[in-house]
């Protein structure tokens, strides 16, 4: 496919001055790995020296004429690590990500394939090799430790990456996710205008991804913010019921929030009902319009189709690997109200 460019030199002519094919100037000037760095940057220099560049536009235009006349809609691949939760609690969370990324790429005239690191027992370097011979060049890196050895181990320059986390930080890559500290302090601020003057928060902090920090950090705030002498955050690896139980005894909270909208059966589990004993406010709702909890839409299907933009936008631009300044997207939560916060007699 030829690029655009405004030049009064072609990229026929540049091939001839090189000593190269056309399709190695236009290999060259979009960064692809199959062309040696050395001659990259002399096709690159020679380029900037006679003034010539890519169009994104242009470019992005014809490809995506090209992508309209194929018989089957372009490949983006989705890279996991965990497999997907087929029960439990949490597998409604697992379900409603695969689902709505589904939905995003195929709005945007894609198609996702999913490589699974465990299931397909492959290699860095073996699936590195299978999606270039695929022709495969966006790349949806899903949700993993930052000390991943499999993560750490693969060669993202060849593809055009994001993340579906904005604290996927240490591995360099754009992406895109929930702005966590505006949610709960979203939340906190509801609580207090229905009346609520003593919340309590809840968060796990075996969640790689750091968003208990940005939770822990709004709540502080808000009781700066109010003045308020609030119980500590109950901060858990994993649910305990021994461990809620008597931290709630001790602080007598009128308010719990915590992550997920099914923690009020969790805390039915040990002799608590919700809103009569207390009232409950989730950080991370599921079943929008099904759910009676009160608390945090987090706008999936937003974050994921910014998710889904970043790799096509670098796709468009010839942008690849990782990135000394990746962009980061965060997206804003909105209020819901529901039966586990009702109003409280005193609230103004």
């Amino acid at each position: 496919m030829a690029d655009f460019a405004h030049s009064s030199v072609s990229m026929g002519d540049l091939a001839r001055m090189a000593g190269v094919s056309r399709m190695t100037v236009s290999l060259a000037l979009r960064n692809h790995p199959s062309i040696s760095e050395t001659r990259r940057k002399e096709i690159q220099a020679l380029a900037k020296k006679h003034a010539y560049f890519v169009d994104p536009e242009l470019s992005s235009l014809a490809k995506s004429i090209q992508c309209r006349s194929q018989k089957a809609p372009p490949i983006l691949a989705a890279l996991r690590f965990y497999e997907s939760a087929t029960s439990g609690d949490f597998a409604p969370y697992v379900h409603q990500f695969d689902d709505c990324l589904t939905r995003e790429v195929q709005k945007r005239g894609y198609q996702l394939q999913e490589f699974h690191v465990s299931r397909d027992k492959l290699t860095p370097k073996a699936l590195r090799k299978v999606l270039i011979a695929r022709g495969l060049k966006g790349l949806i890196v899903e949700a993993h430790h930052p000390d991943d050895e499999f993560a750490r181990a693969f060669d993202f320059s060849p593809f055009s990456c994001a993340c579906p986390s904005v604290d996927q930080a240490s591995q360099a890559l754009p992406s895109a996710g929930s702005n966590h500290y505006q949610c709960t302090l979203l939340a906190l601020e509801e609580v207090w205008k229905k009346g609520y003057r003593k919340p309590a928060l809840l968060i796990y902090t075996n969640d790689y991804l750091q968003n208990w920090h940005w939770r822990e950090g709004a709540y502080h705030f808000f009781a700066y913010q109010k003045q308020l002498r609030l119980p500590p955050p109950l901060l858990l690896s994993e649910w305990s019921p021994k461990d809620v139980a008597r931290w709630l005894k001790k602080h007598e909270p009128d308010v719990l929030l915590a992550p997920f909208s099914h923690t009020p059966k969790l805390l039915g589990e040990i002799g608590l009902s919700v809103p009569k004993d207390m009232a409950f406010v989730a950080l991370q709702l599921l079943e929008l319009g099904k759910s009676k909890v009160a608390g945090i839409d987090e706008r999936v299907d937003v974050q994921l189709g910014a998710l889904v933009d970043l790799v096509i936008d670098q796709m468009n631009r010839h942008v690849y690997g990782r990135q000394n300044d990746p962009s980061r997207i965060f997206i804003s939560g909105k209020w819901v109200d529901g039966a586990t916060l009702p109003v409280r007699r005193n609230a103004s």
